[in-house]
């Protein structure tokens, strides 16, 4: 029988009352895969010297990056975002470990740890979920496509934060980021991801993008195998296409137009 508005309705619940919780296949898969791979327990190593002993329960480093995972899979740009998504969501409550009782992290905490961590910390979990990517082979490293993506930055954001730690005054054509990522274009999988300024153009910057692409082929794959380049209009450059016939590489890049007409 249905329940109206004005009904009355059970004050307590028992646990095991409750109906089974949705679930999505990707994340329980992922899940597995991590437990496979043991994530967990080789990311609380990485991050140990990150972590105080003590005081106010912390996120688990395995939580963290799964929060940050969530983010990327649901195209959600800010972590208060990330944060209300997981409130909200049963499914992602499960794939974070969270019982129903308990508190799923706010935007502040995952801001506290984001800025704890250093870089290092990031590019090695980059590097370990290749890893896991190709061991179910999902990194070919042949066709490699190039694009970049305009960030939308903090307007107030006057700081940013070197490699080593330290901070400094931020010029005003450094305030907006563009990421540049490298994709193999058989699987998908992102085999580089760099942080850019938008104050230099698309050519003078996919070259240190090739440059860590082809090391990370080597570091997982012990080989280069990159064999050609796909890019936008914007890449096709004199400077790029000579690039990438120094590096033997074959090119598709969309020919830009000159007063209407491909050049």
């Amino acid at each position: 029988m249905s329940v109206g508005w004005g009904a009355a309705v059970e004050m307590f619940v028992l646990t095991l009352e409750l109906a089974d919780r949705p679930t999505q296949v990707f994340y329980e898969r992922l899940n597995q895969v991590r437990r496979d791979g043991q994530f967990d327990g080789w990311l609380e190593t990485l991050c140990a010297d990150f972590y105080a002993a003590g005081g106010r329960p912390s996120i688990a480093p395995g939580g963290y990056f799964r929060m940050l995972f969530i983010g990327d899979f649901e195209a959600i740009e800010s972590q208060r975002g990330i944060a209300w998504r997981c409130q909200d969501s049963l499914s992602l409550r499960t794939f974070l470990k969270f019982a129903l009782n308990e508190a799923t992290p706010d935007h502040f905490r995952l801001s506290k740890i984001g800025d704890r961590l250093p870089l290092d910390v990031y590019e090695a979990v980059f590097a370990f979920v290749l890893k896991r990517g190709d061991e179910h082979g999902l990194l070919k490293g042949k066709t490699v496509g190039v694009d970049s993506t305009l960030r939308k930055t903090d307007g107030d954001a006057r700081f940013m934060k070197m490699k080593d730690g330290s901070t400094h005054l931020a010029p005003h054509s450094l305030r907006k980021t563009a990421a540049e990522n490298a994709i193999d274009r058989e699987t998908s999988a992102i085999l580089a991801a760099e942080i850019t300024p938008t104050n230099r153009a698309d050519s003078a910057t996919v070259s240190d993008t090739f440059n860590v692409t082809i090391a990370t082929l080597i570091d997982i794959i012990g080989e280069d195998r990159m064999q050609e380049a796909v890019a936008d209009k914007g890449y096709c450059k004199l400077e790029t296409l000579s690039d990438c016939a120094d590096r033997d590489l074959a090119t598709s890049f969309s020919e830009p137009k000159v007063n209407g007409q491909r050049r």
